[in-house]
């Protein structure tokens, strides 16, 4: 691990407590992240990020269950080249009654032309078969808020950033630097995946050193979900969580 890594952890771990973050025990050994915006959405929201559904999953709807939320927001790797099916996609999200709104991530495009396992315009039409808006690089008004979705880049050149939606949504927590949205959601470093006990990770797939939870710019935030999907090594120490929005 860097040492500008280690430094942001610590600073992390001192910050979260002051910026009205709080973490506490959740269903089915997810843990809920809650963000305390100082303007409200409006709607009770979920962030989840990085499923990586290989069949039909009853995460989502477990997590609807119990925050009842009106508005899920997906953060990419809905799947990889383990899925089995994108029906099993389009299933896992028909059971969910809240509108969901997705990005794409680094798997669904690795799918298509590194893996060769199926291509990205099928896996947009699974997801939009199962009730959800994908938003490659748009912004969309949705439920009276305004959600920017930008799409996996490996080159994080977008254009046309809105900087005053309500909140973006991007898989990977690299493009923070590069982009001018204020309120970002992020997954893709699934917290680490390999961590001490305690949680504390070995290791960040994060070129810029990012983990996960609140890291601060100005007057710019970002929150890093661990997300709720398996990969290959399994998590050690390292638990699922969702973020709600209130």
């Amino acid at each position: 691990m860097r040492r500008r890594d280690l430094v942001k952890l610590a600073g992390l771990s001192v910050l979260a407590p002051l910026l009205g973050i709080s973490t506490h025990g959740a269903i089915n050994g997810y843990r809920t992240e809650r963000i305390e915006m100082r303007a409200g959405l409006g709607v009770r929201t979920v962030f989840a990020s990085d499923l990586h559904l290989h069949g039909f999953s009853n995460k989502l709807a477990i997590i609807e269950e119990s925050e009842k939320p009106d508005l899920i927001l997906l953060g990419g790797d809905l799947y990889d080249r383990r899925t089995r099916s994108l029906n099993d996609i389009t299933d896992t999200l028909s059971v969910v009654k809240a509108r969901l709104v997705a990005v794409l991530g680094n798997h669904e495009h690795w799918c298509d032309y590194k893996y060769g396992k199926f291509k990205i315009n099928d896996g947009v039409k699974a997801i939009e078969k199962g009730g959800a808006i994908v938003l490659r690089d748009e912004v969309a008004k949705i439920m009276g808020i305004t959600i920017q979705g930008l799409d996996w880049r490996e080159d994080f050149n977008y254009k046309d950033v809105d900087p005053n939606a309500d909140i973006t949504i991007v898989h990977t927590p690299d493009a923070f630097p590069f982009i001018k949205a204020k309120k970002v959601l992020a997954g893709h470093t699934h917290g680490g995946q390999i961590c001490l006990p305690g949680g504390t990770p070995l290791y960040t797939n994060s070129h810029e050193g990012y983990f996960y939870g609140y890291y601060k710019s100005s007057d710019r935030w970002l929150f890093i979900s661990k997300g709720l999907g398996e990969m290959v090594p399994p998590r050690i120490y390292c638990e699922r969580d969702y973020v709600v929005l209130a």
